[in-house]
């Protein structure tokens, strides 16, 4: 299903980049959602592997080596004749709050596996961080947002602090190496990725649950104390090409060898934030436009009784400005979040059955 997503969405906006079929890439936690989607867009342009504890839902192609990347052994083994790596392995929220011990071990430590099989590999050209924008911090944003922002781990909601700050490390041991490798003609690079949106996603996700419950004609209820929370996001479509675009910019060397790190550090997310409240929105009006009002979700405020952390101009007091890691991408446009929450919901209605129109 997601494989048949990813092509019809690929042949609307065709990507032009020339890989090196002869390249190898690893793809380390590539058995996930963003994981998958990576290796089959790029498994006729790279012979991927994907290198994870579990072997993917679907193998499309790609081969598998099964991997605990708190283990060097096996990330060496890995490694073996690969030319570049991408690392999406994580301990997501909620399970790292439970799991600190694991978050460290799997986010920081294996990272740092990889990353010192890459700079002692023969082969190995470099590998790419699937970063996020979350080190921004999620409150009391303001003004310029670009690659040079910086962090503030103790802005984000309690419940994401502690995975904020394992991404900081994360992005902090990634950029130490880069630096490390310069004069080596290895890249160590970050891409961070907005919140992303695409079929196929967890369905804990907020933008999952409101669709499930709108295309059922069910109230979607944003709470109240975080309705106006400004969400960056991204879309997987996107996502694909930007991994292409930087694993050619590491293969082809036109990335830059011999720069400092924050050249090999890239955002990648819709410029414009979306509140909580507004996905909802969105999401009530592509049910109701794509079934002609057959169904016609409301929106419900649910009140937690916890004070309110977000006003709604929140999302006015700060601009994107992604101009930078677009010329590196060799993005021109990228698919906005309407487009995104429309194809999620013409999936879920085309699951259920639903008639369109």
């Amino acid at each position: 299903m997601v494989v048949e997503m990813l092509k019809t969405a690929f042949r609307k906006r065709p990507c032009h980049l020339e890989l090196d079929s002869s390249k190898a890439l690893v793809i380390f936690g590539g058995s996930g959602f963003i994981g998958g989607a990576v290796a089959t867009f790029l498994r006729a342009k790279y012979h991927v592997t994907v290198a994870d504890i579990r072997p993917p839902a679907e193998s499309n192609g790609v081969s598998f080596i099964q991997c605990d990347v708190r283990e060097k052994a096996q990330v060496d083994e890995a490694l073996k004749k690969a030319s570049v790596a991408l690392y999406l392995s994580i301990v997501q929220i909620p399970e790292i709050n439970a799991e600190r011990l694991l978050g460290y071990e799997v986010n920081v430590l294996g990272l740092e596996n990889v990353c010192k099989g890459i700079l002692g590999s023969p082969t190995a050209k470099g590998m790419v961080l699937a970063g996020t924008w979350r080190i921004f911090g999620d409150k009391a944003l303001a003004g310029r947002v670009d690659e040079g922002f910086g962090s503030r781990p103790d802005a984000a909601l309690e419940t994401a602090r502690v995975y904020v700050m394992s991404k900081v490390i994360q992005e902090s041991v990634v950029r130490y190496y880069d630096e490390m490798a310069i004069g080596t003609g290895k890249v160590f690079g970050v891409l961070r990725l907005g919140t992303v949106l695409g079929v196929g996603m967890s369905d804990v996700h907020v933008s999952s649950h409101f669709v499930e419950e709108g295309v059922h004609g069910r109230a979607l209820r944003p709470y109240r104390h975080s309705m106006h929370r400004p969400i960056l996001y991204v879309d997987i479509e996107d996502v694909c090409k930007g991994f292409a675009a930087f694993i050619n910019s590491i293969v082809t060397g036109e990335g830059g060898h011999n720069v400092g790190s924050l050249a090999h550090v890239a955002n990648l997310f819709w410029p414009e934030p979306v509140s909580v409240l507004d996905l909802a929105k969105l999401i009530k009006d592509e049910v109701r436009r794509q079934t002609s009002r057959k169904i016609s979700p409301r929106i419900t405020l649910e009140d937690k009784d916890l004070p309110v952390d977000y006003a709604e101009s929140d999302k006015r007091a700060f601009h994107v400005d992604s101009s930078r890691s677009m010329r590196f991408l060799g993005l021109n446009s990228l698919v906005t979040p309407k487009e995104s929450v429309g194809k999620l919901v013409a999936r879920s209605l085309s699951d259920q059955g639903v008639s369109k129109r």
